[in-house]
């Protein structure tokens, strides 16, 4: 159960899952950003 393979594959998968976790995460960030600088164009 425990090959070479399946542990390279698991890791690999999991090195996918961060990525994609990091880049929601950096969308999400941006999206703040933008979203607080168009508040504070229309607040002005």
């Amino acid at each position: 159960m425990t090959s070479p393979a399946w542990i390279a594959s698991r890791r690999t998968a999991y090195w996918v899952i961060l990525w994609f976790l990091l880049r929601v995460l950096d969308v999400v960030v941006a999206g703040g950003v933008i979203a607080a600088v168009v508040w504070g164009l229309i607040k002005v």
